[in-house]
Formats: C-alpha cells, sequence, structure tokens
C-alpha cells in the first residue's frame, strides 16, 4: 500500500520525468544541444562505469550495517567522526594510485626527468605562482582573474618544491575532500548513506577523468587546472548554504562566510560571480521577511572583503579590471561566425590539435569576426546560447552510465558518444538507460524539494546558472563541465536511496537508520554576539589583501638594466672562463638581440632533433616548440623572463649530471633573443632565446656552467 506522502513524491518525481522528456523531445527535433557551435564547443563528461555504481552503492550499504552494529552511542560518535576521515583516505589512495597520463595540458614526461611539466593554461598557472616565490607577485603583478589558484600553486611550490609529481600529489590531498563535502551535503538532504554513496560515485569519476585522460579532453585533480579546485569550491559553498538554511536560528556570521567564498570562488573562476546574484534571490526567497536586506547586506560585505583588494590594485595601465577584460573577450565571442561557401573574405581559422598519444584530439573550425550577426542566425546569441546552456546538461547527464556491459573504461570512451562530432545517435541500451537515469534524477529532485523545499534545490540552482554562464561566455562541455558536473550524480544518489528507503519499509529491515542530523537541526545555533561577523569579514579581507599585496615582497633576483646584467654575469663568470676573449664578448654585447637574463630554472627537457611539443606554441611554451636540433630546452624566470632554447648539447645526460636542474636552480642565460610566431603576448617575457651560456649557481660554490657545442659568440645566424 503506497502511503499519502510516497503518492505524492511519486506524482511530484513523474511531473519532472515529463519535464525532462519535453526537453529532450525539443532538442531531438530542433537539433539544439547537439549540432555544434563553432567555438568552444566540447566533449560530453567523463562517465561512470555501472560495475563503480553498484561498488559505491555495495559501500554505501556497508555503512549503513555498520551503523546499525553499533549500540552504543560513545561508538555511534566515533563513527560519525571517522567516516569523514575514511572517505578522505579513500579518494586520497584511489587517486594517488591512478597513474598520471600525457594530456594537453601535460604533455609526455621528457628526459632526463621524466616530469608532466606544463604546458597551455597549466603553465600560465604555474608561472603565475612561480612568480610569488622569487618575490614578484601574483603573475609578475600582472592581470589575470584566478589569482586564487595561482596562490594556491605557489603554496604546494612552497610546501614541495619544484617537483610537479610532489605538488600534484600535494594538490591530491587538498582535493581529496572533495567527496567528503558530498557526504557532508548529501547526509544534509536526505540521509548519511546516501551520503557514502554520493561519495563513492564522485571518488570513482575522478578516478575515470585520470585514467581516460589520454582518450577524452577533461581535467581531473592531477592537472594544474582551476576546475576540480572549483568543484571542491562550489561543494563547500553548497553545503554552506544548505547548511545556515536548515538551521532554526541563522546567524549572520554565516552569511558573511558565504560571500567570502562566493569571493574566492569569483577570483578562482569568473563564472561563479552569477553565482553571487542567485544566492541573493535565494535569501530573499528563503528568507525571512524581517532578515531579507540584512542576509543581502552581510553576503556581500563577505564577497566585497575578499574580492575588494585585489579588484582595485590589480589593474592594467588603462585601469582595467581582469573582469572587464573577461567580459570583453566573450563579447568578441559573439561575433564568430561560419564561412560562407563563395565567401571572399578570408577565413580566421581556428585549428586545435593536440597529440595525446592514443586519441589525436582535432578541431578545425573555420570562421570569420564580424559585425553582430542577425538576431534570426544560427551564429546569434539567441540560438548559440541555448545550444551551448543545453550541451552542457547533456554532456553532464552522460556521467551516469549508458551501458550495463562489463566495459573497460577506455573501451566505454571509445564509443561514438564521446567524440567531439557526435550529433545526438544513441543505441537502444543508451536510450533506455538514458530513460532510467533520468527517472531516478526526477525521484531525487522529487525527494530533495518535498523534504526542504527551496533548499533542497540548491544544489541543482548552482549547476543551472554555472552552466548558464557557460553558455553566455559561449563554452560547453568537456572541462567546462567539471566544476558542477557533480550535481548530476548528487540527485541520482538521492533517487537512488530514496527508492531504496521505500522498499526497505515494507521488509523486516525496516526505514534507514536515523542520523544525528535531526538532533543537530532542533538544536541550532547559540546566539551569537553583536560584531561576531568581523571575524569572517576580517580574515577574508586579510586573505584576499595578502594576495593583493604579494608583490612589495623583496625580489630574489635585482631588476637590472642591460649594462648592468653585463657586468653582473661577467662579474659571476669572466669572458676567459666561458672560452671567450674580452674583445669578442664586447662585440657580442654591442649587438641588439644579445641578452642576459638572470632567473630560475623551470621545466628541463630534453628534446630529440625535429621532436617538439607543439608546432605554434603558445608564448608560455615556445621554448618547447619544434626544432631542427636536440637540445635542452626550459624556461628562465625572473625580472625578464624566457622560454629559452639551449642549443646542442653533445650528451644532454652527461652534461647535467653534475647539478640536479628540476629543483629550480638560480641560473645566468647568455645568449640571443629570437622572433618567433607565438599566441599571445606577455610582458617582460622572451618567447625564445637562444643560449650560448647556461651559468648555474651554487652557494659559495663555483657555478656550473653549459656550452653548446659549436655555437659562434653572436646572433648574427640561428635556426
Amino acid at each position: 500500500m503506497i502511503e499519502p506522502n510516497e503518492f505524492s513524491l511519486l506524482r511530484r518525481a513523474g511531473w519532472i520525468f515529463l519535464i525532462f522528456l519535453a526537453i529532450g523531445l525539443l532538442v531531438a527535433l530542433s537539433r539544439v544541444g547537439i549540432t555544434p557551435d563553432i567555438a568552444y564547443w566540447n566533449e560530453v563528461g567523463i562517465p561512470l562505469l555501472a560495475a563503480q555504481v553498484l561498488a559505491a552503492l555495495v559501500l554505501a550499504l556497508g555503512v549503513e550495517v555498520g551503523w546499525r552494529a553499533l549500540r552504543h552511542p560513545r561508538d555511534q560518535r566515533w563513527f560519525e567522526w571517522l567516516l569523514p576521515l575514511f572517505l578522505w583516505l579513500l579518494a586520497a589512495g584511489i587517486w594517488l594510485a591512478e597513474p598520471m597520463r600525457h594530456t594537453y595540458s601535460h604533455p609526455r614526461p621528457s628526459p632526463p626527468y621524466y616530469e608532466y611539466y606544463p604546458m597551455l593554461d597549466s603553465t600560465f598557472y604555474d608561472l603565475g605562482a612561480q612568480y610569488v616565490l622569487i618575490g614578484q607577485g601574483i603573475n609578475n603583478d600582472q592581470l589575470t582573474e584566478k589569482p586564487v589558484y595561482m596562490f594556491f600553486l605557489a603554496l604546494l611550490h612552497a610546501l614541495g618544491g619544484q617537483s610537479i609529481y610532489v605538488v600534484s600529489g600535494l594538490q591530491v590531498l587538498v582535493l581529496a575532500w572533495f567527496p567528503v563535502f558530498l557526504y557532508f551535503l548529501g547526509r544534509r538532504l536526505h540521509h548519511r548513506s546516501t551520503g557514502v554513496f554520493v561519495a563513492g560515485l564522485g571518488i570513482f569519476k575522478e578516478r575515470n577523468a585520470i585514467a581516460a585522460s589520454v582518450d577524452v579532453q577533461t581535467v581531473h585533480v592531477k592537472m594544474l587546472l582551476t576546475e576540480s579546485l572549483t568543484a571542491l569550491l562550489l561543494a563547500i559553498v553548497v553545503w554552506w548554504a544548505v547548511r545556515w538554511l536548515q538551521g532554526h536560528r541563522r546567524p549572520v556570521s554565516d552569511v558573511v562566510w558565504l560571500g567570502g567564498l562566493l569571493g574566492v570562488a569569483f577570483l578562482l573562476r569568473t563564472n561563479a560571480l552569477i553565482l553571487l546574484l542567485l544566492f541573493v534571490g535565494v535569501l530573499w526567497i528563503v528568507g525571512r521577511k524581517i532578515e531579507r536586506r540584512r542576509t543581502t547586506v552581510f553576503l556581500l560585505i563577505g564577497f566585497l572583503a575578499f574580492v575588494s583588494p585585489w579588484m582595485t590594485l590589480n589593474r592594467d595601465e588603462q585601469g582595467r579590471t581582469a573582469l572587464q577584460l573577461k567580459i570583453e573577450g566573450v563579447l568578441d565571442r559573439y561575433r564568430f561566425q561560419r564561412e560562407e561557401p563563395g565567401s571572399s573574405q578570408g577565413p580566421a581559422r581556428r585549428v586545435q590539435e593536440i597529440s595525446l598519444g592514443g586519441r589525436s584530439s582535432k578541431a578545425a573550425l573555420s570562421m570569420r569576426s564580424v559585425a553582430a550577426p542577425d538576431s534570426l542566425s544560427i551564429d546569434s546569441a539567441l540560438h548559440f546560447v541555448p545550444a551551448h546552456f543545453l550541451h552542457n546538461q547533456i554532456g553532464a547527464l552522460f556521467v551516469l552510465p549508458v551501458s550495463l556491459r562489463i566495459h573497460s573504461l577506455k573501451k566505454m570512451v571509445d564509443q561514438p558518444l564521446w567524440e567531439l562530432t557526435w550529433a545526438g545517435e544513441l543505441s537502444v541500451e543508451n536510450a533506455l538507460l538514458l530513460f532510467f537515469n533520468l527517472g531516478v534524477l526526477s525521484l531525487g529532485l522529487a525527494s530533495a524539494w518535498q523534504r526542504w523545499k527551496i533548499v533542497g534545490l540548491i544544489p541543482a540552482l548552482v549547476e543551472i546558472v554555472y552552466y548558464l554562464s557557460n553558455a553566455l561566455a559561449r563554452t560547453s562541455g568537456a572541462r567546462y563541465l567539471v566544476p558542477v558536473d557533480w550535481v548530476v550524480y548528487f540527485y541520482f544518489g538521492l533517487g537512488v536511496f530514496q527508492a531504496l528507503e521505500m522498499m526497505l519499509k515494507r521488509t523486516r529491515l525496516g526505514p534507514l537508520s536515523q542520523t544525528a542530523l535531526e538532533q543537530e537541526l532542533g538544536a541550532g545555533h547559540q546566539d551569537e554576539r553583536r560584531f561576531a561577523w568581523l571575524k569572517p569579514a576580517g580574515i577574508f579581507l586579510v586573505i584576499g589583501g595578502t594576495m593583493a599585496l604579494l608583490g612589495w615582497l623583496p625580489d630574489r633576483y635585482p631588476r637590472l638594466t642591460r649594462p648592468e646584467a653585463f657586468r653582473a654575469v661577467q662579474e659571476r663568470a669572466p669572458a676567459w672562463q666561458l672560452g671567450w676573449s674580452s674583445r669578442e664578448f664586447l662585440q657580442f654585447r654591442a649587438q641588439p638581440e644579445a641578452v642576459v637574463l638572470r632567473g630560475r630554472l623551470l621545466y628541463p627537457r630534453s628534446l630529440a632533433a625535429n621532436k617538439g611539443l607543439c608546432s605554434r606554441c603558445s608564448v608560455f611554451d615556445a621554448a618547447f616548440g619544434d626544432r631542427s636540433y636536440a637540445r635542452l630546452s626550459f624556461i628562465v624566470l625572473g625580472p625578464i623572463s624566457a622560454g629559452v632554447v639551449v642549443a646542442p648539447l653533445k650528451d644532454v645526460r652527461a652534461e647535467i649530471r653534475r647539478v640536479n636542474l628540476a629543483a629550480g636552480p638560480d641560473v645566468w642565460v647568455i645568449g640571443c633573443r629570437e622572433q618567433v610566431d607565438v599566441v599571445g603576448a606577455q610582458r617582460g617575457f622572451y618567447p625564445l632565446v637562444r643560449a650560448l651560456a647556461v651559468i648555474v649557481e651554487h652557494d659559495d660554490q663555483r657555478p656550473t656552467i653549459f656550452k653548446p657545442a659549436d655555437q659562434p659568440l653572436t646572433c648574427q645566424s640561428s635556426d
């Protein structure tokens, strides 16, 4: 016999399921959401395997059985304390055990140190952090919209040194708290075992992201990119908001904490700005009438306390903030149009090809930037914003299993569904499981609504609004899904355990064991002091101010003029010691392309002749482009930085055996600045310098000198 509240629940789930079907029919008929756009359209998300869902279910049921076996309240308290620690250790252990694989952002390890050194965006973030360590502020005190991640990486490098293995391992230990907060959230909105189940799904999904990174463009916890940390932060934000709104007493200091966390998310990924507007709306809908304005003010106090120092001090020469430039860049994408057949205008062709060792991910996009397209055009915002929004939702939905077969992950992601050109085709098995997943999701959403009304839908609202911000920026799929794709399997978990609970009620096992949540909610919060909100506001202000003022620290390397640099390097290593006469060195110094750099050596890679990591590289990666000769390549970071290509060394491994270049030693480089075709530009950063001598410094010891073979002391000829 179905109880009245269960009937009401199933009816709500049915209505939600019908809404899903209506949206699916709209997509199938209009092709909006599955017809690729010309800009930033990527693959669907990393999938969970059916066996992994079953394993997470077994884990959650094991926790339920263990809890029921405990009788003494003291044992139950210990269980509640140790369960989050167990989940953290489980996540960290599984993720660290899964080996790193080469990706577009961390290409194949190169000799002699075989580290997964960064490329592309990862290089930008890591160099922004490395500048902090040499006293030049976050990103060399230049404009950036993601200072939080650079600051985070600087802390990891300060603890772990220059080894990417160590730094990524430390990052994993931090990000392993992500499934723990999924557990906290699931426990708050449904049940302890539900939280464990969702945490298990999060652990397996991230493990798959690491394992499948060769075959699918994605982001995972070992990569030096912002999305995984954003996912952790947004899970904390959602849990904190739910916790506060569930309480009978709602201290304003908690709202300041929430605002500050949103500020951190905003300076991690700009998309989070729209979430501030979402939570203002939620506070007005859920909050008591007498406290709406008050809570909104304190939310903004927390947000501005963290954001204001950076936004005030971090500006370009024209006084513009990173947010302004971000908006301008997004608006430029609104002018992208497909090249019309027979057009006489030369298209701006965007071609991206990244060799991953397995599948080659290639997207060749032919477009031209023109005036704003007609409002009815397929390239207008009225078309591509809904298209990217629905593509994000579809991509996140396929995180759930679409096959019951015992596939390997490799075989799963080799299916057409994970191709960039996928246009909505589904097998019968895929379609049946898609309907099943939507049904379970509908039950989870209905359960959250029935228990907590709009508070139960906060994770869903965050997902919707975040993906809307992606769509407004004309981006979707792959890495753009990661910050909130967990919301899909979160509600899936709620649906599974809601169905399980309804079945258990009809057996001798009885309902799921009661959590301590009811006691916590009944106890509420103690009355807070009048100015308790000053504590979180002060903490966020201090942290935000510290980030903004890091550039005031003493420089590790003095800022030298060109004549001063030449004199200083001669004092450290005279010309005769380098095998040159004083006259030769003076003639070399007079050449305009001759340079002397001092800084920290980073990312040493030995590359064979006619081999490299990119053909047309970004400004930060030019050192690792294709060249006709074997060389040791690295980056020098200092007051004037450079991607440096060292000319041929006879035996790289033998030459560098005398010193550990992977430790980031201080070096002097004497060489020639060269013009190369690179993507982007950066103030105080030479894309390429052909080194004629590299002087590695040691504390109170003679420097180690490397000189490329058969390289004359001149800049007149180069490769």
